[in-house]
């Protein structure tokens, strides 16, 4: 019984000492990861815009008799990803949310409109590319242009790539019906 247990603290002892990790003093940090299949994992940094949900709500009434209820927020689940590599061969991927928000517009205490307001409400504006990079940035009242009979409201779509921005205004008339007006047709950048 007592030469099991030395045979056994004999086995246990040599094999934590060949466990010293001398077969990688040699190979570069890279290598070990590629080895151990682990380069993947640390060569790609994946980031979210925003990072967590985010959401914006606006209830105001305006003195023409205009009540505005927005709720603009971040879609978890749609985004516009862009992809860059480093000299160090990592690779990074940002995941811009696109956004939409829900708009109910009352007038007198009479519902004029309750919608969804996103990208595709502007397609025919501009080309399926730019849809397909556009992310919505905002979504605000025009105090200062309403009037009595109508609301506006300014938005704008940009490319997160090279910051290509489209700018619209939505008009409200008094009897709920919703015209879209590109303001610029030319590009600008920020």
């Amino acid at each position: 019984m007592k030469n099991l247990i030395i045979i056994i603290f004999l086995i246990y002892t040599f094999s934590i000492m060949n466990c010293d990790g001398r077969y990688r003093s040699q190979k570069s940090h890279q290598q070990v990861l590629v080895d151990n299949k682990l380069f993947d994992s640390f060569s790609k940094q994946v980031q979210y815009i925003p990072e967590g949900y985010s959401e914006i709500v606006t209830d105001t009434i305006l003195n023409n008799g205009y009540q505005i209820k927005m709720n603009y927020h971040s879609i978890e689940t749609d985004y516009v990803l862009e992809e860059n590599q480093t000299l160090n061969q990592i690779e990074t991927a940002h995941h811009y949310k696109d956004f939409e928000a829900h708009l109910m517009v009352l007038k007198d205490d009479h519902l004029l409109i309750n919608t969804l307001i996103d990208k595709s409400d502007f397609n025919k504006f501009e080309n399926p590319s730019f849809w397909k990079k556009a992310i919505m940035q905002f979504l605000w009242v025009d105090y200062a242009r309403s009037e009595n009979n109508t609301l506006y409201l300014n938005t704008s779509f940009c490319t997160p790539d090279n910051q290509v921005c489209k700018d619209f205004v939505i008009k409200i008339n008094e009897i709920g019906n919703l015209e879209i007006d590109a303001i610029n047709l030319d590009e600008h950048i920020l």
